[in-house]
């Protein structure tokens, strides 16, 4: 896939709402996976994070949401970053990527990986000089295409159930 083949374009209300929808359901299908929440309670804990992380939706300060869209038109992921203040480094806040979806009958075609360079044009013209972001243990995959696109493992978290 070639870049100029994708683009990736400030969420509209609508997108946003098919966001919403789709990327709840798929955050909580994740946690249930990585066995952190159970299944029952597992759209609920989901619907009730992303309203604490987005409470005013598109206009949540300092929160960029993205489409990405091939060039004919067609949507085919999200892409979903937040300002941080580090603690070591109030002075330089970061952008961290709290989603970043390729739809699945997108996958496998590169789209990551162009989507990704994308996304760090927008980071620079945004300000930015780092980005973080993370990645539950049980997806390789998605571990696999971030290294690929330069991203370094900086912490691991670990839990022991009891």
């Amino acid at each position: 896939m070639k870049d100029s083949q994708l683009k990736l374009l400030p969420m509209t209300e609508v997108e946003f709402s098919a966001f919403w929808q789709s990327q709840i359901k798929e955050y909580a299908k994740q946690k249930v996976a990585n066995k952190l929440w159970s299944e029952k309670e597992s759209l609920q804990r989901a619907t009730d994070e992303f309203t604490l992380l987005l409470p005013q939706g598109l206009e949540t300060y300092n929160n960029f949401l993205y489409t990405i869209k091939l060039v004919a038109g067609s949507l085919c992921g999200y892409l979903w970053l937040t300002e941080v203040v580090d603690g070591d480094n109030p002075a330089r806040p970061y952008l961290f990527i709290n989603d970043f979806t390729i739809l699945p009958a997108y996958q496998g075609q590169g789209l990551s990986e162009v989507a990704l360079k994308l996304a760090m044009i927008q980071v620079k013209k945004l300000g930015y000089q780092q980005v973080g972001l993370h990645v539950f243990g049980k997806n390789t995959q998605a571990m696999h295409i971030y290294q690929k696109a330069g991203f370094k493992m900086t912490d691991i978290t670990m839990i022991r159930r009891i």
